[in-house]
């Protein structure tokens, strides 16, 4: 089975503290939502080029199958049984929706990995 990519800029709300922003993500919501099965969650900052100073998700799942148990349909939110792992992570993703102002990014991309090497 193949594993996906999914893609999602990030944009933090007006007034929040970058330094931690990044604490909280890296310590916090990385690692707790990468305890979900099949998931693996990275937080990514640019470095150079167009998007240099700003955040990024990189949502790696282990096969489509998993990601459609996830997130069935493009562009929604959360499967029941998501919403519901979700829900045993409190308080970290509503600490994350105080500070982050749009996730998940409209125009997001769920990428099929082809290669591993």
């Amino acid at each position: 089975m193949a594993g996906t990519c999914g893609v999602h800029r990030i944009t933090l709300k007006a007034g929040v503290d970058e330094a931690e922003f990044e604490r909280f993500a890296v310590e916090e919501m990385a690692p707790a939502f990468s305890s979900i099965p099949g998931l693996t969650w990275r937080f990514l900052k640019g470095e150079r080029g167009d998007r240099a100073g700003k955040y990024l998700v990189l949502w790696e799942v282990e096969s489509v199958e998993m990601r459609d148990l996830y997130f069935p349909v493009a562009g929604e939110g959360g499967a029941e049984e998501f919403e519901r792992l979700e829900e045993e992570l409190q308080p970290v993703p509503q600490r994350w929706a105080e500070m982050v102002a749009s996730f998940s990014d409209p125009s997001f991309t769920d990428y099929l990995v082809l290669s591993e090497k």
